[in-house]
């Protein structure tokens, strides 16, 4: 009985960290495909809203540190955090444009 409590909840706790990721990246997906929202404000954004569409501590926890992690760096890092948490070879091919927005002046 033990074993398939502790079965059950690595399969609930791995669900919710696909899908705070899956979430997150939809959330990037989002942002990049709203024209309302320019490059510069990309970012500002995701961290907004971040913590909407992640449930799970650890998520939630990348973006409350993506601030302090080096624009070139955050994609690596959010990366990382996904596979720290079981996830493989995660990806998201909106994140990197939402993360490293490129400066007001180059708007």
């Amino acid at each position: 009985m033990r074993r398939a409590l502790v079965l059950v909840a690595v399969v609930v706790l791995g669900g919710c960290a696909k899908r705070d990721f899956g979430g997150l990246c939809k959330l990037a997906t989002e942002i990049l495909t709203e024209p309302r929202i320019k490059p510069p404000q990309r970012f500002e954004r995701f961290l907004r809203d971040g913590p909407n569409h992640a449930f799970g501590k650890s998520a939630r926890a990348v973006i409350a540190a993506l601030p302090n992690v080096p624009p070139a760096e955050r994609y690596d890092f959010v990366r990382a955090a996904a596979s720290a948490e079981d996830l493989g070879d995660w990806s998201c091919p909106a994140l990197p444009a939402v993360l490293n927005p490129p400066d007001e002046k180059s708007d």
